[in-house]
C-alpha cells in the first residue's frame, strides 16, 4: 500500500467518563493507587496514544462517551485535551451520542474543536470518511434523548440515506443501540434487520461485553473501553478495523488500565496443610495465569482485579473456608512480574470426597441429592433453569446493574451442580455430628 494510503478506523464503545472502579478503594490505597489512574479517562488516553503512534484514517466513539450529565465538566476537559491530540496528528474524530449522552454530548461537541456530532437528534446521516484509500461512508444514528423506544431504522430516513452512499464504498454503520431485546426503551433493533440493511459491517454501543467481531462482515457491539466492575469481565478496549476488498476485518486493541477476571484455583490435599498453603496456592495460579494470557497489555496495565473460585475434592476442606472467612475481612493483594493483583473475594466451590454412586443407593436425603449430582453430570435436568438464565441475561444487558458474583452467569449445570454440593456436604456434616 502506498505511503499516505489507510483504510484502517478505530471504533471505541462505552466510555462513560466520570465513572471510577468501585468496591476495591482501600486495596488501591495500599497500592498507592488512585482510583482515577484506573478510570475511563485514563483508559481513553492510553487508546489516544496508541493512535497517535499508528495513526488510524479516523477514530469513531459508538456513544455513551460521558456517563451522566453532572460529568460534563470533567468530560469537556478530557474531551478536549484528546480531541486536541487526534487534531494535531492529522485524526478526524466523529462521535454519535447514547442513552447517557443523549443530551450532554451534543452540548459538549458544540464547545470542543475538532470532534462532529453524527445524526443527530435522531436523524441518521452519512459521512464520508475523508483520506486517500479505498472509499469509506459511515452512517449513523444519535439518541435524541435519554430514553429512545422505536426501532432507529424506521426513523430519520435511514433507507434515503443509505441510497446515498457513493459507488464502490464500503459502508459502515455505527448505532448505540439494544440488539434483539425485544421491547425496550433504549433503540431495540434485531441482527436479522442489521443483516438485512446490506451495509457491511455494523459497530454498536451500549452493551458492555463485546462481541466477536473476528468476521468479514462483523455485526455486534464493540464493548466498554475499560471494565470498571467485576461485572465487565475480560478483555476490553477500542477496536482497529481494516476495510479490505475481502471484507471488514476487525482486532480488538486494548490500553486498559485496569482487568477484571474470574479464575478458578483447583487445590489439592497438599495446598491444605494450613492457610498459608492455599494462599500459595492461589499466588501461584494468578502468577500463571499472568504470566501466559497475552491478552493483557502490560504496556498500560496498571492492576489486575481477580475473584478466585476455589476448587477440587479434598478430604479436609477447614483451610480453604478458613482462607475464605480472612479474606471477607482483607482483600489479598501481591505482584506478578511488577503487576498488582487484588483479589477482590475468594468463594470456596470444593467438594468432599465422596463416592456419589454408593451414595446414590440410599434411601434418605443424602442418597436423592447425590442421584441428582450424578444426574447433573450426565447432563440432565436443567432445561428449565436454562431458560431463566436467558432472562437473567436479559436484565443484565439492559443495564440494570445487576450485581451478582456470578456474572457472567456459569452454565446452568454448573450452577445446580454447585447447589447439589453444597447441600450434600450440609448433610454429610450433620450425619458425622450425629454420629461423633
Amino acid at each position: 500500500m502506498p505511503a499516505g494510503i489507510r483504510n484502517e478506523l478505530l471504533f471505541i464503545g462505552d466510555v462513560h467518563l466520570g465513572r471510577r472502579p468501585v468496591g476495591i478503594d482501600e486495596a488501591l490505597s495500599g497500592l498507592s493507587l488512585s482510583p482515577r489512574e484506573l478510570s475511563p479517562a485514563a483508559a481513553l488516553r492510553n487508546t489516544v496514544d496508541q493512535a497517535i503512534a499508528n495513526p488510524p484514517r479516523a477514530v469513531v466513539f459508538a456513544g455513551d462517551l460521558v456517563d451522566q450529565d453532572d460529568d460534563r465538566f470533567e468530560a469537556y476537559e478530557v474531551l478536549e485535551r484528546e480531541v486536541t491530540r487526534l487534531a494535531k496528528a492529522g485524526i478526524p474524530v466523529v462521535a454519535i451520542a447514547g442513552n447517557h449522552d443523549g443530551v450532554v454530548l451534543p452540548r459538549l461537541i458544540e464547545r470542543v474543536e475538532g470532534v462532529r456530532l453524527l445524526g443527530a437528534n435522531g436523524v441518521w446521516e452519512r459521512w464520508e470518511v475523508p483520506g486517500d484509500g479505498r472509499p469509506i461512508d459511515l452512517i449513523g444514528w444519535s439518541f435524541p434523548r435519554r430514553h429512545f423506544a422505536q426501532n432507529p431504522l424506521d426513523h430519520g430516513e435511514f433507507s434515503k440515506v443509505f441510497a446515498s452512499v457513493r459507488s464502490g464504498a464500503t459502508v459502515i454503520g455505527v448505532l448505540h443501540a439494544d440488539l434483539d431485546a425485544g421491547s425496550s426503551n433504549y433503540a431495540p433493533v434485531s441482527r436479522t434487520r442489521l443483516e438485512g440493511t446490506g451495509l457491511d459491517a455494523w459497530f454498536l454501543g451500549h452493551v458492555h461485553k463485546p462481541h466477536d467481531l473476528s468476521g468479514p462482515r462483523p455485526i455486534g457491539y464493540l464493548g466498554s473501553l475499560v471494565g470498571l466492575d467485576v461485572g465487565e469481565s475480560g478483555p476490553r478496549g477500542a477496536w482497529r478495523v481494516n476495510v479490505t476488498e475481502a471484507g471488514v476485518q476487525s482486532q480488538q486493541q486494548r490500553a486498559e488500565p485496569i482487568r477484571w477476571e474470574y479464575i478458578d484455583v483447583e487445590l489439592i490435599e497438599r495446598d491444605c496443610e494450613d492457610v498459608e498453603g492455599v494462599h500459595l496456592a492461589i499466588e501461584n495460579r494468578l502468577r500463571e495465569w499472568t504470566r501466559s494470557n497475552d491478552s493483557l497489555n502490560e504496556e498500560f496495565l496498571r492492576v489486575l482485579v481477580a475473584r478466585v473460585r476455589l476448587t477440587g475434592e479434598l478430604v479436609d476442606r477447614k483451610r480453604p473456608r478458613e482462607l475464605v472467612a480472612e479474606s471477607q475481612k482483607r482483600m489479598l493483594t501481591f505482584t506478578s512480574d511488577e503487576v498488582p493483583i487484588i483479589v477482590q473475594r475468594v468463594r470456596d466451590d470444593t467438594h468432599d470426597v465422596v463416592d456419589l454412586k454408593l451414595l446414590a443407593e440410599e434411601h434418605s436425603p443424602v442418597g436423592y441429592i447425590a442421584q441428582h449430582i450424578l444426574n447433573l453430570e450426565n447432563g440432565a435436568g436443567t432445561e428449565e433453569l436454562e431458560r431463566a438464565k436467558a432472562r437473567i441475561q436479559v436484565v443484565v444487558n439492559g443495564g440494570w446493574n445487576v450485581d451478582d458474583e456470578d456474572y457472567p452467569l456459569p452454565s446452568s449445570n454448573e450452577l445446580l451442580q454447585r447447589a447439589a454440593r453444597r447441600v450434600l456436604s450440609t448433610l454429610l456434616e450433620q450425619r458425622r455430628e450425629v454420629g461423633a
